[in-house]
């Protein structure tokens, strides 16, 4: 059966995620691979036009959350994870592919929804017991929205989403209530989240 023939559109921010090979870690320590990471997003943020909502690196995968406004999230994608593929291996001197399939993206419509997943990417490292609160983990675009650090690419708020919400930490750190952590990851198999 072929694949699904992915949505391209320019009103709505997606959800990004893509995973290495096999679940296997970076071979890279995540300082350097951050910094990697942030140059290329920094790049991307100009040269394709594309709007960072939020960015968290996990030891094999990574979540994102961009908006295209030039309909382009293909060509942002294709460069973005081919050109991090080979500063990786450069740095680590492999020569297979980094990752396993191609990113997996889901548009997000409604702000209710937006906000379910912009505290789902901000929580994976509290869920994957790499910290104990999203403040806390380094690799994350979250300390730059709260003025931790600075980061080197622009991060941009959801204009349609009203109040402070994005640096709300007692609703990031909060627990998930029963099933809603399962729920949003079945949404997100989907080419457009919905709960």
């Amino acid at each position: 059966m072929p694949r699904a023939k992915r949505i391209l559109q320019s009103d709505f921010p997606y959800h990004v995620t893509s995973r290495t090979v096999n679940k296997e870690t970076f071979y890279l320590d995540l300082e350097r691979l951050w910094k990697f990471a942030s140059m290329r997003l920094h790049f991307c943020s100009f040269a394709f036009g594309v709007e960072i909502h939020a960015f968290v690196l996990m030891r094999n995968h990574y979540h994102l959350i961009v908006r295209t406004p030039n309909s382009n999230l293909s060509e942002f994608m294709c460069y973005f994870n081919r050109e991090l593929a080979k500063e990786i291996n450069r740095a680590t001197g492999r020569i297979n592919q980094t990752f396993g399939n191609r990113y997996f993206s889901s548009i997000v419509k409604d702000p209710r929804y937006y906000l379910a997943l912009y505290r789902y990417v901000y929580r994976n490292p509290v869920e994957a017991n790499a910290c104990k609160s999203v403040e806390e983990y380094e690799f994350s675009s979250l300390q730059h929205v709260l003025g931790i650090k600075k980061i080197e690419f622009p991060v941009f708020d959801y204009p349609i989403v009203e109040g402070q919400w994005f640096k709300n930490l007692e609703w990031l750190n909060a627990s998930y209530k029963k099933k809603e952590k399962e729920e949003i990851r079945r949404s997100l198999r989907r080419q457009i989240f919905r709960l």
